[in-house]
């Protein structure tokens, strides 16, 4: 469903990503901020995060034109090839979980609803009780 040649960043990038543009509709410049500031820290490279941004930003744009009703599909997808990828911790993927909330709060300060629906789905993906 997604690249071959996408890591687990570009995973990670495209939940983020999702999780900003569809629980709302908007994809905010302080989403964006924040979602280049928390990938920063799980790449741990500038030039590699902004690579990422834009090659799974690039895709999610295709994917969502093409297949918008289908958003979920990609959601699930990359929450289990992150699951999959066997390097990721319950620790590391609650740490994934506490960014989703940054990103939520980056706007007004606040997780509504949606966001927090989004939250608790991952954290079912993976089988995290939060």
């Amino acid at each position: 469903m997604t690249p071959s040649n996408f890591n687990h960043f570009h995973q990670i990038a495209i939940i983020f990503q999702i999780f900003a543009i569809k629980t709302d509709g908007d994809f905010s410049s302080n989403e964006k901020k924040s979602i280049q500031k928390l990938l920063g820290e799980w790449v741990g490279d500038q030039i590699e995060t902004n690579k990422v941004l834009v090659e799974s930003s690039k895709f999610l744009a295709e994917y969502d034109k093409k297949h918008s009703d289908q958003i979920t599909d990609l959601l699930n997808h990359s929450s289990q090839l992150i699951l999959n990828a066997g390097m990721f911790s319950e620790d590391n993927l609650k740490s994934i979980l506490a960014d989703l909330q940054d990103i939520a709060m980056s706007n007004d300060g606040e997780i509504d609803d949606n966001k927090e629906a989004f939250i608790n789905y991952v954290a079912s993906l993976w089988g995290i009780q939060i």
